[in-house]
């Protein structure tokens, strides 16, 4: 009995592998098992082919992060670190099912034959080793997507503080010069107001060769 949900496509794909292997059919081994063996052998060769294309995604959405950064979609990296994770829950679980079918609890299989699917324990062990890698670039990929987000706030906000760092000796001289005191000598004085721009002028030059200096600018 072979269960396929809406997938005919799948047991078509299966069938047709082992109608031409047939005439490969080691010796030895009885029908039905090598039905099993080659079933179980073309699922988890679709398996790795799936996850290998899911591996080229991934490395897709990583150059298009590394050239867009943050205007890359967040939902895209979100949905498969998702998608990750099921696969890798998933072939977990087929761990289990590779350790019962060489535990042969039932005898299912002969013991003669069952030496057949020591290659389908080793395949399933693999799949499972290549969807934790991809879990793990999945995260790696979120992790750098978060970084580019952080690497632009700051520079935002470093920004920020260099027109801070230039305006505030203008705020200082503003509030100085605007408070209510009748005795401010300079105000009396004919070039003070251009001798205040020089003033500001050099301060803010300082500033700005200081910050050229220490790489700020």
């Amino acid at each position: 009995m072979f269960v396929c949900d809406q997938n005919e496509n799948l047991f078509n794909d299966v069938v047709g592998d082992i109608k031409m292997d047939a005439e490969i059919q080691p010796n030895g081994i009885d029908t039905l098992t090598y039905v099993y063996y080659k079933s179980l052998d073309h699922i988890l060769t679709k398996m790795f082919i799936c996850l290998e294309n899911f591996e080229d995604a991934i490395v897709a959405q990583e150059k298009d992060l590394m050239s867009k950064g943050i205007e890359c979609s967040v939902e895209d990296i979100a949905q498969m670190k998702s998608t990750s994770f099921e696969a890798k829950r998933y072939l977990r679980l087929l761990t289990y099912i590779g350790d019962q079918i060489l535990s042969n609890d039932n005898n299912l299989i002969s013991e003669v034959n069952l030496k057949y699917f020591k290659n389908i324990s080793t395949k399933i062990n693999r799949l499972y080793e290549f969807g934790t890698n991809l879990h793990e670039k999945t995260e790696h990929l979120m992790d750098l997507y978060n970084t580019s987000v952080s690497e632009k706030s700051n520079n935002f906000l470093n920004k920020l503080t260099i027109i801070t760092v230039f305006a505030t000796p203008i705020a200082i001289f503003t509030g100085l010069y605007g408070m209510n005191f009748v005795n401010i000598p300079e105000l009396q004085f004919e070039y003070g107001y251009f001798i205040l721009l020089g003033v500001l002028f050099i301060i803010l030059c300082g500033i700005f060769v200081y910050l050229k200096k220490s790489k700020m600018l």
